[in-house]
This record gives structure tokens, C-alpha cells and sequence, in this order.
């Protein structure tokens, strides 16, 4: 994100030398950090008991460990490979980065359909085929991409410090957002049952449409945003921020419909009777739209790089979230929608600070 942008003002002002090294840099750095923690985490691996971590049957657990390391390898790789969508980002070209990722999954489903005509279920091997064929399609891509329409904006590593500073901040925000929404299902797995976990992904994945649908919306504005703010087009930044505003109306009447007839969307969609709590869909439904409503304010400051105040927020909204949904769990019979209750009060960045920075920068 530090690379996304530093690249689009230097592609905003020309100097596609800089932008090249940037891009360099960017691989250099990311490789060094996801190296050494792929380091750490496959040597660490051995004495892990993922039977008492996840609370998972005694069967399933000769793979899991196997099974870790190559999905934990696929993570560090794809961060390094995909710095290529960061440059179709950073170049405006949104439908080209989402195209990549579509492709890999597309082919991945392929194989793995492919694999259930002519083999058994194996967890490995869908663990390989989920994972190796998207990092396939990206090297790909980038191939053809830096020998063709980036060619000037080939590798050389200088300039670090630029990109480090943005980035390192992203880094930790990034992270204290992975550490949050990891933890959900972790927290309601040890505290309430695997069923609960189920009831939990299906509420939350169901309104997660809504989540989806704004950030597809707002693809193309983060660069655009940076692009707009380089250039000091104020007006542009309002005004597009007032249609964004007009599209969270609109998904929020959406989101109130889809909780009124949540009961027979479970069963249309899963084709069979779910019994999810209406206190669930409601709290599902409200953190979405909470989302929501916060993506535009966060993805313009994200673009601007105005980013401080999110960074030290992020440094205690973890924390926060654990403590919560771990006191809600236990002490209440909320149940899964405790872990939604607390999403919402650690998510107060996005909804609260985020809408009044906007206005003071802006």
C-alpha cells in the first residue's frame, strides 16, 4: 500500500524512472520480511498442537500441520507476487488487477473439480490446488505485463526509506486487522462449539455481500483518490465521496431487506433448513452496514496517506476486540453475535474517526 501510493504520483507526475525503482523496492522488502517469517513459522511448526489449538478431531489432525505450512507459504508468496495488482492499482486499472485474481480462482476450481473426477478427497491436495494455481496465473500475468505494458518500469533497488514509512504503517494496520477478524472464529470455536462457528460464517458471509459490493465500488478510488490529492482537485474528493455516501443509502436499504428475509435466503441459498438466530442476522446485518458506511472515509485517507491516526488506533483495536468478545461470550447468552457486538465497538476508527478526519483534511 506504501508502493500504491508513491507509485501513482510519481506515474501522476511523469517519472517513471521513480516508479520503477519503487516497484523494485517493494518486491525486495517484501520478500526479506515474508522470508523470514515463513522462517519462523515452519520452524516453530513441529511443536504446535493444532488438535489442542483448534479443537479439531483426533483423525484429521496427521494433515493439518502439513496443510498449514503450505497454505502459510502460499500467503508469503502471494504477497510478494501480487505487487503486481498494486501497480494496475496504482495505474488506475482496477478491472485488469481483479481480473488476475478472478483468473486464478477460475482455474483453481477447474483443477480442483477436475481432481474430484479422478481422485479421493484429500485435504492436501486441495490445499496445493487452491493455492499453487493462483500463483501460477500471477506470475503469468506479471511476465506478460513487465515485458510488454510496464516494461519502463522495471526493477532497481533504491529509495527505500519513501516506501518504507507508508508502508510500514499499512503493515501494522494490516496485520492488527488479520489478528481481529482471525480471532472471530477462533473465540467462538474454544467458547461456544464448532456449530456456533458455522451459524457464525453463514450470518457473516451472507451480509458480507454488502461489505463486498461497496469495496468492488471503491476498487478504482484509493489511486484515484491519491492521484486527486497530489493534483490538490479538492472538489473532485468531495464530490465523489457525496456518490459513495448516495451507494451506502442504497446498501443499506439492500441489507435491511436481505435480514427481513434472511430465513428463506438461508434455505434458498444452502438448500436446507438453517436455524440461524434472528439476533445473529441482525448484528451480521449491522456490522456490514457499519463496514459499509466507514469504506469510503477509510479508502480516501488510505489514498491520501493520511494514515497516523489509524495506525495508532490499530495498535489497541485488537486488543480491544479479544477483550470484549471473550467478556461478551462468557458472561452473556449472546452467543455468536457477541463476537459481532465486539467488531463493531473495536471497528470505532472506521465509523467515528474516520468521517471526521475526512472533514478536516478534506
Amino acid at each position: 500500500n506504501g508502493l500504491r501510493n508513491k507509485l501513482t504520483e510519481a506515474i501522476s507526475l511523469q517519472k517513471y524512472k521513480l516508479a520503477k525503482t519503487y516497484i523494485s523496492t517493494s518486491y525486495a522488502l517484501l520478500f526479506g520480511i515474508f522470508f523470514i517469517l515463513w522462517l519462523i513459522i515452519t520452524l516453530t511448526m513441529p511443536y504446535l498442537n493444532w488438535v489442542e489449538i483448534l479443537k479439531v478431531s483426533t483423525t484429521n489432525a496427521p494433515n493439518i500441520s502439513q496443510a498449514f505450512i503450505i497454505i502459510f507459504s502460499y500467503f508469503c508468496l502471494s504477497f510478494v507476487l501480487k505487487i503486481i495488482n498494486i501497480v494496475l492499482f496504482a495505474d488506475q486499472r482496477a478491472a485488469m488487477a481483479s481480473l488476475i485474481d478472478v483468473s486464478g480462482q477460475v482455474v483453481a476450481l477447474i483443477v480442483i473439480y477436475s481432481l474430484t473426477l479422478v481422485t479421493k478427497g484429500s485435504l492436501l491436495l486441495l490445499c496445493i490446488c487452491l493455492c499453487m494455481t493462483p500463483l501460477i496465473v500471477t506470475i503469468l500475468f506479471s511476465i506478460f505485463l513487465y515485458r510488454g505494458k510496464y516494461k519502463k518500469l522495471s526493477p532497481s533497488i533504491k529509495h527505500i526509506k519513501p516506501l518504507f514509512n507508508t508502508g510500514s504503517k499499512f503493515f501494522i494496520i494490516q496485520i492488527a486487522t488479520i489478528i481481529q477478524y482471525q480471532m472471530s472464529s477462533f473465540i467462538i470455536a474454544r467458547n461456544l462449539g464448532m456449530n456456533e462457528v458455522t451459524d457464525f460464517n453463514i450470518a457473516y458471509k451472507y451480509f458480507g455481500v454488502l461489505t463486498m459490493a461497496i469495496t468492488i465500488l471503491l476498487l478504482p478510488f484509493w489511486s484515484a483518490a491519491t492521484d486527486a490529492y497530489t493534483r490538490q482537485d479538492f472538489m473532485w474528493l468531495r464530490n465523489k465521496i457525496k456518490q459513495y455516501i448516495k451507494c451506502v443509502l442504497l446498501l443499506t436499504i439492500t441489507g435491511i431487506i436481505m435480514y427481513v428475509c434472511s430465513g428463506q435466503l438461508y434455505y434458498v441459498w444452502l438448500k436446507e433448513r438453517i436455524d440461524i438466530s434472528t439476533t445473529l442476522s441482525f448484528w451480521a446485518m449491522l456490522y456490514n452496514i457499519i463496514c459499509v458506511f466507514s469504506h469510503p472515509f477509510v479508502t480516501l485517507l488510505n489514498g491520501i496517506g493520511a494514515i497516523t491516526i489509524q495506525l495508532y488506533v490499530s495498535l489497541i483495536s485488537p486488543l480491544l476486540f479479544i477483550i470484549t468478545a471473550t467478556l461478551l461470550v462468557q458472561n452473556t447468552s449472546l452467543g455468536a453475535s457477541a463476537v459481532l457486538i465486539a467488531s463493531i465497538i473495536s471497528n470505532f476508527y472506521g465509523f467515528i474517526i474516520a468521517p471526521i478526519q475526512y472533514r478536516q483534511v478534506i
